[in-house]
């Protein structure tokens, strides 16, 4: 890839790709929060200067207001409500400028994605907020599932590079980036395990290891299967599923996100009838268990169905 050294090669802009009624209806329950909040503030602060100033007698608020009868009371809620005032002013005004910013985003937000000779950049509004990837880190370019947000693979896992625009933005983007990269018209993934998982040749194939809480399991890869055990030390394994293929599948998990499920199929051995085995799972981001399922393929060399396209 050759560029400018004065300049980036290539750049593109993302804008907020939420239609603007929906934007105004944020906007305005932003607005309606953060009155509520400084509502209640307000009503304290009356409250606190009408009990302080019954308790002193150096000025008359409404009575309404003042929070005790006896002056050794007033005196220990206008203490209280004190700190609580101090909380709630710097509670507001961190919540003011969240809002801002959030609403700064929502209305005026805009990623400029600038492709230099050795590094992928990311301007945003606010400064020091955009990655810097270096060119030779990135081993390819996805979206979230679902359409979500725009990410490049490195060795250290995934980088975000926008979520603005539209999902069909994103992925128009994600092609660019690739040819810009020289990158195949489909990310590349290195088949792997994930980090924690460990594995070592046995006398009867690999057995993997999970990085998971719960009862020990493993996986036994051998050539056309792939199953699952488990066995506490100094026992010997059961065998609790047998599966000689894989698919990546995302489903809806009930939160707005998405459950990306690496999964096995083939035979449950305490179960008859069931024929799925959910080997490891990542909510919107499919790599972790994409990667899995490549190795799997080529250690065990079993069908892999890539379910998951943008």
């Amino acid at each position: 890839m050759t560029g400018r050294l004065t300049g980036p090669s290539a750049s593109w802009v993302l804008k907020p790709g939420t239609p603007w009624w929906r934007r105004a209806v944020t906007s305005a329950e932003s607005l309606v929060l953060f009155a509520v909040f400084a509502g209640f503030g307000a009503i304290g602060a009356v409250g606190w200067y009408a009990t302080l100033g019954a308790a002193t007698g150096l000025w008359s608020g409404p009575h309404s207001f003042v929070m005790a009868k006896s002056t050794a009371g007033q005196y220990g809620a206008a203490l209280v409500m004190t700190v609580w005032l101090v909380f709630w002013t710097v509670s507001t005004a961190a919540l003011g400028v969240w809002e801002l910013g959030s609403l700064t985003v929502l209305w005026a937000g805009r990623d400029v994605i600038e492709l230099w000779p050795a590094e992928l950049r990311v301007r945003r509004p606010i400064p020091g907020k955009g990655p810097r990837v270096a060119v030779e880190d990135i081993r390819g370019v996805y979206l979230l599932a679902g359409r979500g947000g725009l990410m490049v693979r490195t060795p250290d896992g995934g980088v975000e590079i926008s979520g603005l625009g539209t999902g069909d933005e994103r992925a128009a983007l994600a092609g660019a980036l690739r040819g810009a990269l020289g990158l195949p018209a489909g990310a590349t993934w290195r088949p792997a395990l994930p980090a924690g998982f460990t594995s070592e040749q046995g006398p009867e194939g690999v057995i993997v290891v999970p990085a998971a809480e719960g009862p020990p399991a493993a996986w036994l890869v051998a050539p056309g299967t792939v199953t699952v055990r488990e066995g506490r030390p100094g026992s010997e394994p059961s065998v609790i599923f047998a599966g000689n293929a894989a698919e990546l599948t995302a489903t809806p998990d009930g939160e707005g996100e998405l459950d990306c499920q690496l999964v096995l199929l083939g035979e449950d051995t305490r179960e008859p009838g069931r024929d799925r085995y959910v080997l490891l799972s990542s909510r919107n981001d499919p790599t972790g268990p994409r990667e899995a399922g490549l190795w799997l393929a080529a250690n065990a060399r079993i069908p892999f169905d890539d379910q998951i396209t943008e």
